[in-house]
Parts: structure tokens; C-alpha cells; sequence
């Protein structure tokens, strides 16, 4: 209920961590995406695999090992979201984040395993000049906003998602920035 609630009595920082593709989105790509690859060689490449996404590396997550709270951040200085990826022309690194933090997993390493789905948040995290800024340069600014503005896009996005509340995941979805931890103290970030 309170964030005091959700980080005691302790809690773990991860780096780079990876979390599988959802399984039921690895059944949906190979089931329905193939048929819709542009470039030849791909789709045979896809016809021969039996996994067509591996791994999302989440740039760091916080985990409440006790409660099973966590927060999964996607990182960006410069760089913007990957806009696709090489079996599913439709998917981003933004909605692939927001998939890995809707699923369970009880085989990953240390503490990663103890993240509740239910109990788990999304963040951006860049520079304060590219939330700000109204031309929206960045394709980050363009999915947040419409993820955020129009929970239908998330569903979208998602079709192997069944019985999900997309109203209530995008309350889950925030945007920080690096300033934000500057302002909290003159220790952070200080390459600003």
C-alpha cells in the first residue's frame, strides 16, 4: 500500500538482468508471426527454430525478496527503444519489458525468482530533456504516451495476453529521469 511497505525490509538491485520470453508469447509468435516476415531468408530461419525470442535484458530491477515487489527499468541516455525484433517486425523493447514483467518465473538465479507479477512496476528512465520535449524525438516518448493514454495499444501489442486488466497495468508504467535522482542528492548521476 505504501512504497515504505514495498521496500522493507530490504531489497536487491539487479544489473542487467536477463528474464525469458513469455512462453505463451514464444507459442503465439511461432503460430501466428511467420507467415507475416518481409524478408525471405528470415522467415525460413524462423521455420526452423522453435524459439523465436530469447531473453529480454532488463537494464536493472529492484526486488523485495520478501513481499515479491520489484521494479523493472528500461535505461536510456542517447540511445532510443529497439523498434523491433528480427522475428516479430511489430514488437519493441518497451512492450517486451512490459511482457517479461507480467510473467512468473521460478527458475531464474538468487532473488529473481521471488519477483510477484502482480506486485511488479515498469519504468523509462532518461534524460529529463527528451520527457519534456514536444517534438518527441525519441520512439520512447511516442509508446509511453500511447501505452499510457490508450490502454488498447498495450492490448494490442500483447495479443497472446489473455485476462489482463489493461487499465490497471497502465498505473504499473512510469517515466523517470535521471535528473530526478540528481535532485535527489548532488551524489547521483553526477555526469549531469
Amino acid at each position: 500500500k505504501t512504497w515504505k511497505e514495498c521496500l522493507k525490509p530490504d531489497f536487491e538491485i539487479y544489473f542487467e538482468a536477463n528474464l525469458p520470453s513469455p512462453i505463451s508469447y514464444k507459442q503465439y509468435a511461432k503460430e501466428n508471426k511467420i507467415k507475416d516476415l518481409l524478408i525471405p531468408y528470415i522467415k525460413e530461419s524462423a521455420e526452423n527454430k522453435s524459439n523465436l525470442e530469447g531473453a529480454t535484458v532488463v537494464d536493472a530491477i529492484i526486488i523485495n525478496p520478501t513481499n515479491g515487489f520489484s521494479v523493472l527499468f528500461e535505461a536510456k541516455v542517447l540511445s532510443d527503444i529497439s523498434c523491433q525484433v528480427t522475428y516479430d517486425e511489430s514488437r519493441n523493447q518497451m512492450i517486451r519489458n512490459i511482457d517479461v514483467m507480467l510473467e512468473k518465473n521460478d527458475h531464474l538465479i538468487d532473488s529473481l525468482n521471488k519477483r510477484n507479477p502482480a506486485f511488479t512496476l515498469f519504468s523509462l528512465l532518461t534524460p529529463r530533456k527528451f520527457k519534456n520535449e514536444k517534438s518527441y524525438s525519441r520512439l520512447y516518448a511516442y509508446k509511453y504516451n500511447e501505452y499510457k493514454k490508450y490502454p488498447q495499444m498495450i492490448q494490442e501489442d500483447l495479443p497472446h495476453r489473455k485476462n489482463i486488466d489493461y487499465i490497471e497495468l497502465c498505473n504499473r508504467i512510469g517515466w523517470l529521469t535521471w535528473e530526478d535522482f540528481k535532485d535527489i542528492s548532488y551524489k547521483y548521476c553526477k555526469w549531469l
